[in-house]
């Protein structure tokens, strides 16, 4: 593993946990992400995944803990039941208003420097630009070979 690799599997491992501490606001890292990506305006739950780039099916659980907690709603799309979007209450809104600023202050705690603060915004800028563009590699396990059904009756 290189010394990148290594610092990036290190990174994620720690930096939710140990350096943004959001326990106080029982919301999981995934929610906040979603909350986030709802701020600008309303959107339906296969336009949150590719936000995030994650798969679809997982945005529905997501979804319905922010509704039970209150901080997201689902609002019909041009009056088509079929279509759901969905989008911040005011308390959602008030969420994100208070997570921002718990995040400003956990950031101005790190004392970074001017420097190091533009190289870490410069860091994150260039990852979040690979968003979408960046694919697992995908390992096939080896085939089995096929037999055909004659080849089976004669093996027998």
């Amino acid at each position: 593993m290189s010394e990148l690799s290594h610092e990036l599997m290190e990174a994620l491992c720690i930096f939710p946990r140990q350096m943004i501490h959001l326990e106080k606001y029982d919301l999981p890292t995934s929610e906040v992400c979603v909350l986030l990506v709802l701020k600008d305006a309303p959107l339906y739950p296969t336009a949150i995944a590719k936000r995030l780039n994650i798969a679809a099916p997982n945005i529905t659980p997501l979804v319905k803990d922010l509704l039970a907690k209150g901080y997201a709603e689902r609002a019909e799309a041009d009056g088509d039941k079929r279509k759901v979007l969905v989008a911040l209450t005011d308390a959602g809104r008030a969420k994100i208003a208070e997570l921002e600023e718990f995040i400003d202050a956990q950031v101005s705690a790190w004392d970074l420097g001017k420097r190091d603060e533009k190289a870490l915004l410069d860091a994150f800028s260039t990852i979040a630009s690979y968003n979408g563009k960046l694919v697992p590699p995908t390992v096939k396990p080896p085939r089995k070979p096929r037999t055909s059904k004659k080849a089976k009756k004669t093996e027998a």
